[in-house]
């Protein structure tokens, strides 16, 4: 995993790439290990080594990146919208069973039925038709193939002290705009109610919860964890700000004040606590 970290460090450091690439990098470096835990959760099938993966909104391919690693399957497919991504991603590998499709899920150029297990990491909360979704994932799924959702929950997440007002502001703006779209930061809940009604049977969620804690009296890297704890609250936040300011959800002003305000809310508290929780859902076809 420590390698996997590495390479993805190496990326963040890069200045020339893109910054939704850097940020994307920098926050594989921060969930690797969390990631690493939901999927050792998994109950693979036997003699998997052999069989398909398919990576839906695969990013920077973290997901495969780590199965690769544990020589889990021995075929990658990645899919993702964003071609420069998936270019990243291709050379982060070390082998070539990685093969990287720049398509829409909605009409992705696979044949029916080849999918061992199929991935979708924060890919449902874009959705806004998440029966017509799966059920186009479920088309190049194998017979009892097994679909592994991990995705957001948002109204479980806690921060203590609360977050200031104006990186509240931030947040919400993120939120509207997210809904506006169709999409839905508190959607994990609901998704073994369109598993089950698009077809998919043995469905089971479990919630995965990853807690930041530190306090300035008994931690002398205080300053450190603070400032990487903040990177980690940012980059999602980075990733979307141009559209955020563009659709006017939040002026650039408030946006670049919510996440100053955030860094001295880290850096002048006694101690900081702050909670996610995210589910991991899988179902077979």
């Amino acid at each position: 995993m420590l390698s996997i970290i590495k390479k993805f460090r190496a990326i963040y450091n890069k200045k020339d790439l893109p910054e939704n690439l850097r940020f994307l990098a920098l926050q594989s470096c921060y969930t690797a290990n969390f990631l690493l835990h939901e999927l050792n959760s998994i109950a693979y099938p036997e003699n998997c080594n052999g069989g398909t993966m398919i990576d839906v909104g695969t990013g920077l391919g973290i997901i495969p990146l780590i199965l690769n690693s544990q020589r889990k399957y021995s075929n990658y497919i990645c899919i993702d919208l964003d071609n420069k991504g998936l270019t990243t991603a291709k050379r982060l590998f070390e082998e070539n069973n990685f093969n990287p499709i720049c398509a829409d899920a909605y009409a992705m150029p696979l044949k029916n039925s080849i999918a061992d297990i199929l991935f979708a990491r924060y890919v449902l909360q874009h959705v806004s038709s998440i029966e017509l979704f799966l059920l186009e994932l479920k088309k190049i799924m194998k017979s009892n193939s097994k679909i592994v959702i991990i995705d957001v929950e948002d109204d479980m997440n806690i921060f203590y002290p609360e977050l200031p007002p104006e990186t509240k502001k931030v947040f919400e703006s993120y939120e509207k705009f997210q809904k506006q779209r169709g999409g839905d930061r508190n959607v994990s809940k609901k998704l073994p109610y369109f598993l089950f009604k698009t077809g998919f049977k043995n469905v089971e969620i479990k919630p995965f919860t990853s807690t930041f804690f530190v306090s300035k009296k008994d931690c002398s890297d205080y300053f450190r964890q603070t400032k990487e704890a903040f990177l980690v609250l940012s980059a999602e936040l980075e990733l979307v700000k141009d559209e955020l300011i563009a659709h006017k959800y939040i002026s650039p002003s408030d946006f670049h004040r919510g996440l100053n305000n955030c860094l001295v809310y880290l850096n002048s508290s006694d101690g900081i606590f702050m909670s996610k929780t995210e589910f991991l859902i899988t179902a077979t076809k």
